[in-house]
């Protein structure tokens, strides 16, 4: 029997992750993903629910968009470079059963096995 994988997104370089191109945000939004654009009185996005936010530039909202999202993961087989210029995204495969976190130096993230830690 085949082991099944899950497919997680990261960004390989300094920096940060969420940051999305004009094509990739045109995409997802052909593919289902809601924009909000501007702020409310109180300073937050006029619409929180949304996947992407818009203030001078386009970023996941990663409240909501978690990094196994099938239409992020989409979006980055289908782009390649092309989603973001200040990122360098990357699907991860890791087996079905793992739980896992993310975890990065500067921006540059890998996925870990999820364990207890006690401090």
């Amino acid at each position: 029997m085949e082991n099944k994988m899950q497919k997680i997104v990261i960004n390989t370089c300094y920096g940060g992750f969420g940051s999305l191109s004009k094509a990739a945000v045109h995409r997802a939004v052909e593919l289902g993903w809601v924009i909000t654009e501007g702020y409310n009185d109180q300073g937050n996005y006029i619409n929180p629910k949304a996947e992407v936010h818009y203030g001078t530039s386009y970023s996941i909202n990663e409240e909501n968009v978690k990094r196994d999202n099938k239409v992020l993961v989409q979006l980055i087989k289908e782009l390649g470079k092309d989603i973001s210029s200040c990122t360098n995204y990357k699907v991860v495969e890791i087996p079905d059963d793992v739980k896992w976190i993310i975890e990065d130096y500067d921006g540059i993230e890998w996925v870990a096995e999820k364990h207890r830690t006690w401090d």
